[in-house]
């Protein structure tokens, strides 16, 4: 069969992304939702996160979980202190062919659901934007770009809230001043 190709495809040869996906093609459905979830994520990503994102039951996500973790395309990190486990993707390609993979609408969802996530865990305003923009919430996004850059503003970090600030304006925030 003929595989499909993906906007990550140019710059991996296509020997590794054949690897890669003959690896995800010996996972079930739902651990393959659960990479997805994992995915949107973008960094090391915790149990409870991934879990509320994909929007599966809590044993689901464990077992979705052990499946990736069996097949090498994800790994548990060392727990510092307790909390929710925590696991990144063995490989960064990995992610990037997962995350090219789906389609868009199922992209914009899941970063809807992680920003929803990220905001009910106390995240920093200007990661919980940024996977509002990338759902098409964009008037939330601007008000959390608009917070990030009053909030590092008061930390005197200008360029950095100059940059914030015009996020905002640019997902059209109504104050302009």
């Amino acid at each position: 069969s003929a595989m499909r190709s993906t906007s990550s495809d140019w710059s991996m040869p296509a020997g590794i992304a054949g690897l890669l996906r003959s690896r995800l093609a010996g996972v079930d459905e739902l651990a393959r939702q659960v990479l997805g979830s994992a995915a949107v994520i973008d960094r090391t990503f915790d149990f409870e996160t991934v879990w509320r994102i994909s929007g599966r039951s809590e044993l689901e996500a464990v077992d979705a979980l052990d499946v990736l973790v069996s097949h090498g395309l994800v790994d548990p990190r060392a727990q510092g202190e307790p909390g929710s486990p925590t696991f990144d993707f063995s490989h960064h390609k990995i992610k990037e062919l997962v995350y090219a993979d789906m389609s868009p609408a199922r992209r914009r969802v899941l970063h809807r659901r992680a920003a929803e996530s990220m905001r009910a865990a106390g995240a920093p305003p200007a990661s919980i934007a940024g996977h509002y923009r990338a759902g098409g919430m964009e008037r939330e996004a601007a008000q959390l770009y608009a917070a990030a850059g009053e909030e590092v503003a008061s930390l005197y970090a200008n360029r950095e809230a100059v940059q914030h600030f015009e996020s905002a304006l640019a997902l059209g925030h109504p104050d302009t001043a």
